[in-house]
């Protein structure tokens, strides 16, 4: 199952304001999630917003287990860099060095 950039609004009232004076629009934030199995509701989901030199892929994995994701990314010269990430259960977030994370997909 591959996820891809799901526009949904950023949270917080700051972060809308400060990119709203900025750009004069709202901050476009864009979420992936899987199920942690087909028997299960439980999901791994990520949210990520794409930056000026960096991504910051926020996490929330309710599966109790490492889940594993393949992030795609756009370089500035167009080149794909899939880069595996074992996603550790609970939630945290991780910055990625490349600015234009295009969609993740489950597994590696």
């Amino acid at each position: 199952m591959r996820a891809h950039r799901t526009p949904r609004l950023a949270t917080g009232a700051s972060i809308v304001l400060a990119t709203s004076l900025l750009s004069g629009s709202p901050a476009s934030a864009y979420y992936a999630g899987f199920f942690c199995s087909e028997q299960s509701a439980k999901r791994a989901n990520y949210t990520w917003a794409d930056g000026s030199a960096t991504t910051t892929v926020y996490y929330n994995n309710h599966c109790g287990r490492r889940v594993n994701v393949t992030l795609n990314f756009i370089t500035v010269i167009g080149k794909v860099v899939s880069k595996c990430w074992r996603t550790p259960a609970g939630k945290s977030h991780k910055v990625w060095g490349y600015s234009d994370l295009n969609d993740i997909a489950r597994g590696c």
